[in-house]
């Protein structure tokens, strides 16, 4: 009874911890950064990237290699993706063309 008591303080403590994994993501240009680069100048090279909002990433029926390719723009332009590796970078069991183009 004890170790079932203390099981669920744990657990109702560690729910205290990832309360953050409930937040909104944030707008999509506030996810890539560049030296210099304003907001309206990252927004802008999203569009030029192909990204057809600046704001959301949540795109329906678009490939994981259109994701690639604007991504690769992005950090072809000289933005750092704030959130972890860009597509490319990650490990898939099937190659992205393009993610070979850059490394071709």
């Amino acid at each position: 009874m004890r170790n079932r008591i203390l099981f669920l303080v744990v657990l109702c403590l560690s729910g205290c911890s990832i309360s953050d994994s409930h937040q909104p993501l944030p707008d999509l240009y506030k996810s890539w950064k560049k030296e210099g680069a304003s907001d309206n100048d990252v927004k802008a090279a999203l569009l030029s990237c192909g990204y057809k909002d600046p704001y959301t990433a949540i795109v329906p029926n678009i490939s994981l290699n259109t994701r690639a390719g604007y991504s690769l723009c992005m950090q072809n332009k000289g933005y750092r993706y704030l959130f972890g590796p860009i597509i490319c970078e990650q490990n898939h069991q099937v190659p992205l063309p393009a993610c070979t183009k850059k490394e071709g």
